[in-house]
């Protein structure tokens, strides 16, 4: 009896543990987004076709013109006091060069809903070639985002799954031309910019990075917001596909993140990275890959819930941390890019460099400890590899 008193409180604290964990993953579930992959994939052939004249001259009109009645249609109240649109005028000539789009769901909690997260993707693209006569039409780049968008902020607007904080749901003009759009919103923000705890968004999430990497979708910025990786892990749960956490100085900045970055909000930027058809007349609606569009918007739009119901939502850190799995997403890549399916043709002096690489990697694995020196050292091989091999 003496023996079997403590096994059984042990059994108990166990069954209860189990009992809370079941419970957790249940409330995560829950929470979990459900969008509608029909509806997805609706919005890009739409905002792709010819009607829509690559999303420049006459088709600016139409695209505001549908996010705006798609906003509203789902009850959505406008971004900017009265209004859905906010026109981007150049310098002090007050010419009105573009416009964005913004709709807003008010948080349920009455401290927390003071505190907003911006969810966004551009909407712009390259319109019709003059040279060739050619409409890029920019399905992936960046209907695909745009959907994304709109099918969030349709998510968010049901009672059951309103956030505690706000959120704002922006559609930005001009990015295709030096960020304009993003940076005039940023500088003329609709709420204070101290009440801005998180910046997200979303440029080409419909294929993947020069036909390699299927699995992943790629995201950067937890480097100066480490807690967003639990919320990336929580919404990862139930989907095929994998989140690939990367340093922004791999990339730079390549989207609508940059003025938000320069400002030291937190920021996320979600990506499967350039393809062939990047900016080509070819990157039309039937050929992106749907199904992992429909589990990249889940992840993007649940991860977007986690943060809006956390507790607290830490400022910008000075200090750029990198994901511990870093190292090992930068080697899943070049490990692609050295297959012989890749359909890569690297010459001599990169597959060295791959090879190289992949050694020092392993090496600061078993070592488990990386200076900011070799960290370094890795991002600017990779930087170079993915220059001239993707």
């Amino acid at each position: 009896m003496a023996r079997l008193f403590p096994i059984c409180l042990n059994l108990i604290g166990l069954l209860a543990w189990a009992g809370g964990l079941a419970y957790a993953q249940s409330k995560v579930l829950q929470q979990a987004a459900q969008l509608d992959a029909q509806v997805l994939k609706k919005h890009v052939f739409t905002l792709a076709s010819e009607e829509f004249a690559g999303r420049r001259g006459k088709g600016s009109e139409k695209t505001v013109d549908y996010i705006v009645n798609h906003f509203r249609s789902n009850h959505l109240k406008p971004g900017f006091d009265t209004s859905y649109i906010q026109d981007v005028i150049q310098g002090t000539s007050g010419k009105v060069i573009g416009r964005n789009v913004s709709a807003k769901v008010e948080g349920s909690d009455p401290v927390l809903s003071r505190e907003w997260i911006i969810l966004s993707a551009h909407w712009d693209h390259l319109g019709k070639n003059e040279g060739n006569g050619k409409i890029y039409a920019g399905a992936d780049d960046n209907a695909s985002g745009v959907a994304m968008l709109l099918e969030s902020a349709a998510w968010f607007a049901r009672p059951e799954n309103r956030p505690k904080r706000s959120i704002l749901f922006v559609a930005f003009d001009l990015e295709e031309f030096g960020l304009f759009g993003s940076r005039y919103f940023a500088a003329h923000m609709p709420m204070e910019e101290k009440s801005l705890k998180l910046f997200v968004t979303a440029d080409m999430i419909g294929r993947s990075l020069s036909g390699i990497c299927r699995e992943w979708v790629f995201v950067i910025g937890s480097e100066r917001l480490p807690e967003s990786r639990d919320w990336l892990k929580l919404a990862s749960r139930g989907l095929s596909i994998k989140a690939g956490l990367l340093g922004t100085d791999l990339v730079g900045v390549r989207s609508d993140y940059g003025p938000f970055m320069t400002r030291k909000v937190p920021y996320l930027f979600f990506s499967t990275g350039e393809c062939n058809e990047y900016h080509s007349a070819n990157d039309r609606p039937e050929t992106l890959d749907y199904p992992k569009l429909h589990q990249i918007s889940e992840l993007i739009c649940t991860t977007v819930k986690t943060a809006a119901d956390d507790a607290r939502i830490e400022p910008w850190s000075d200090e750029a941390m990198a994901a511990p799995e870093e190292m090992r997403v930068i080697a899943a890549v070049l490990e692609e890019m050295k297959s012989p399916a890749s359909g890569l043709k690297l010459g001599g002096y990169q597959l060295n460099l791959v090879e190289k690489t992949l050694g020092t990697i392993r090496e600061l694995l078993v070592k488990n400890k990386i200076s900011d020196t070799e960290r370094k050292s890795v991002i600017r091989a990779a930087q170079f590899l993915m220059f001239t091999a993707l």
